[in-house]
């Protein structure tokens, strides 16, 4: 299982995040299909959207998350059985995401 999570400063909306992402993880290699971006938020109410992919060998999801400039990616993949046994803390990890007040 491979657990991806960045963050750089972005100037675009949500969904221009989501949409670049989308498009990332959609050139990858043997990717199957994707399903629409759904609503998600951090543990503290940031907004934000995820979805699903499949692909020949592995499996996973995204999580996009935006506030004040700062965005924050989330890229989860493997095989069913890991993500299935590890989703729920997975997911608790995601939405763990914080963003400190600039100054």
């Amino acid at each position: 299982m491979r657990y991806r999570l960045s963050a750089t400063a972005f100037a675009g909306s949500l969904d221009q995040l989501a949409d670049m992402v989308r498009e990332q993880v959609q050139q990858a290699s043997g990717l199957q299909g994707i399903a629409a971006d759904q609503s998600i938020a951090t543990d503290a109410g940031v907004p934000g959207e995820q979805a699903a992919f499949v692909a020949e060998n592995r499996t996973g999801w995204y999580a996009v998350f935006l506030h004040e400039g700062t965005a924050v990616v989330a890229v989860v993949d493997g095989n069913d059985a890991s993500l299935t046994s590890h989703r729920r803390d997975l997911d608790d990890s995601v939405r763990s995401v914080s963003f400190l007040a600039q100054a």
